[in-house]
């Protein structure tokens, strides 16, 4: 077989093309249809009686659901179905050797896991049969590296000569972001899929450290954002806007970021988009001990093209995330590619995106008092200076993160890519 013969790519998704999330594959799947003949995608996590509107996809790639729809199905009927499937029960006590006794609470993750992966892969292997897909020239594509890839794993197990593979990015790849640092089923799945593309090198080298008789597999394809229709301004009346946007999670840290904001000397406005838990509990915080210096406007959620119409509309002069874990930030790559520098804590992938030329790299567990003399220093910069760091956000955004070209190279990857047998 010729390596230009892939005609067909077969996607589980989590819930794409229907919203919320996964916004940036709405960006990679125009150029995947440029590649295939046909795109078929499986959103594994949706009910088909959501009222809200999928969103707009290629002409030539078709949508499946699953029967029936994993939201609908119970757990403990998940977990009995699964008991009853030879391979999938295979599965969970194989894992159950990787719990027993460091993950005990994890047994439950593990049999839900290992049920849902049973679910898909049953789905999956109908819509093969009904839609008579031929196998030598389709390849198969889960976006996470959750159950679905599992179920594509699973299927590997049976049928070797089929294409697999699977982007990873953050929480469905690093064990230590979870509560019971574990991800089920990870080493049984990465050994048989054919190839996992990991969008950062921070976690492709995570994957490669924990599973080194299988590194190959492990490469980096980076997400990227579209060209900005322009470039954010920055501001000329000495006040310094910062910008940040996230859900409001423990993760995100919005209580530090405040704590910092707290010790700024500088005169200092900060919005912020993003919605969440924490909404009422941040609101006090501001209201009650920043100081007169430092304004601050919640703004709310926003769709993602709302997010870079701000950057459009209103002077930005910092994007700031002080998250506590991250696979690489995308929301980053968005603002520099409006030439907005970034503060960013040093985790994850953040340290591919953020230097010293470009905004400041912060320690993860950094003092509040110093970042805020680090804000203040900027604030303080030269607009000459600023400019500089502007323009190497935009540098970085444009070598390393446009999506154009990664998008393009990930795709053609795919169109010539050979399967392997990991039997």
């Amino acid at each position: 077989m010729s390596l230009s013969e892939n005609k067909r790519l077969v996607v589980l998704t989590s819930r794409f093309p229907f919203p919320p999330g996964e916004e940036f594959f709405e960006t990679e799947i125009k150029y995947l249809s440029n590649e295939f003949q046909e795109i078929h995608i499986i959103p594994v996590n949706v009910k088909r009686d959501d009222s809200r509107q999928p969103r707009d996809i290629p002409q030539n790639v078709h949508v499946h659901g699953l029967q029936p729809e994993l939201p609908s199905i119970k757990k403990t009927d998940l977990i009995k179905k699964m008991l009853l499937d030879p391979q999938g029960k295979q599965w969970f006590f194989r894992e159950c050797k990787n719990v027993i006794p460091s993950y005990l609470s994890a047994l439950f993750k593990v049999a839900n896991w290992v049920g849902l992966a049973v679910e898909i892969r049953k789905n999956l292997l109908s819509i093969i049969e009904k839609n008579q897909f031929d196998l030598s020239d389709t390849i198969f594509y889960s976006y996470w590296l959750g159950p679905a890839a599992t179920a594509l794993a699973m299927v590997k197990e049976v049928e070797p000569s089929i294409k697999v593979i699977s982007r990873a990015h953050g929480g469905d790849l690093y064990a230590y972001r979870h509560s019971t640092p574990y991800m089920p089923t990870q080493k049984e799945t990465v050994k048989r899929l054919d190839r996992v593309f990991v969008i950062s090198q921070d976690g492709s080298e995570y994957l490669s450290d924990l599973y080194p008789e299988v590194s190959s597999k492990f490469s980096v394809s980076r997400l990227g954002t579209k060209k900005s229709p322009g470039k954010s301004s920055p501001s000329y009346d000495g006040v310094l806007r910062i910008f940040s946007c996230s859900n409001m999670l423990p993760v995100k840290r919005l209580d530090l970021l405040i704590e910092t904001l707290k010790h700024c000397k500088q005169s200092i406005i900060w919005s912020h988009i993003g919605d969440g838990p924490l909404k009422a509990e941040l609101e006090k915080k501001v209201t009650e001990e920043l100081p007169s210096n430092v304004q601050c406007e919640f703004l709310g959620r926003k769709k993602n093209a709302e997010v870079l119409a701000y950057y459009q509309k209103h002077p930005v002069d910092l994007f700031i995330n002080v998250s506590s874990s991250e696979g690489i930030p995308v929301s980053i790559m968005e603002a520099y590619s409006f030439g907005i520098p970034s503060f960013a804590t040093d985790v994850g992938g953040t340290k591919e995106l953020v230097d010293e030329t470009n905004g400041n790299l912060i320690e993860k567990d950094f003092d509040t008092v110093e970042l805020a003399k680090d804000i203040d220093r900027f604030a303080a910069l030269s607009q000459e200076e600023r400019e500089n760091y502007r323009k190497e956000a935009y540098k970085k955004w444009e070598s390393t993160f446009y999506s154009e070209t990664n998008y393009s190279l990930f795709a053609k990857t795919l169109k010539e890519f050979e399967g392997k047998n990991n039997e």
